[in-house]
């Protein structure tokens, strides 16, 4: 086999645009998507969440000089995927418990923190299945696995940060609950 040590500066720079135009499409698909089904504050925050996720995970990876190169391209798709799922999990428990009459009179930022606690149990389970994968590829004994692994832990660390300590702030600070619009016919409530 060829060996190839670095590349031509127009690959690097196609690859590099490639992984940016890829999350860029990924962050606003998943913003639609989000928004369509849990309201437009969700999709602005799971898109926040998201953004700050990847940037944070990115840092990480220049701190830890773990080697950037193509297999890090699904590190962060798995970073962004990871954030939205968590983001997910809480965005539909809150509303199920805004719903709840036990919960009318709380603050916002007492249900999110409700919401957090009830949640933890699932991110731990998570957490816990992408640890063992990451260790998983972090033993192999192939050096571009062993970098994806140590680059899914710390992305996990990062997801689990900002579903744990940002999503519910921001949460609470932007939601707006929805009120139900009443039709009106002939001055009767119908």
């Amino acid at each position: 086999f060829v060996k190839v040590d670095n590349f031509d500066r127009n690959v690097s720079s196609e690859v590099t645009m490639s992984l940016i135009l890829a999350i860029l499409v990924t962050f606003v698909a998943l913003f639609i998507y989000i928004a369509s089904r849990k309201g437009l504050c969700a999709g602005f925050v799971a898109f926040f969440v998201s953004v700050i996720s990847n940037l944070t995970f990115a840092g990480l990876l220049l701190i830890t000089r773990t080697v950037v190169d193509i297999n890090i391209v699904g590190a962060f798709a798995f970073v962004t995927m990871l954030s939205e799922l968590l983001s997910m999990l809480f965005f539909t428990k809150a509303n199920a418990n805004y719903g709840k009459e036990i919960y009318a009179k709380t603050s916002k930022m007492e249900l999110a923190n409700i919401t957090t606690k009830e949640n933890i149990k699932l991110v731990a389970i998570i957490s816990i299945i992408v640890l063992m994968f990451a260790l998983f590829m972090a033993v192999m004994p192939l050096y571009a696995i062993q970098n994806v692994g140590i680059a899914l832990f710390l992305g996990l660390i990062v997801c689990v940060y900002a579903d744990i300590l940002l999503v519910p702030g921001l949460w609470a600070l932007l939601y707006i609950q929805r009120k139900k619009k009443q039709k009106v016919i002939d001055n009767n409530v119908v």
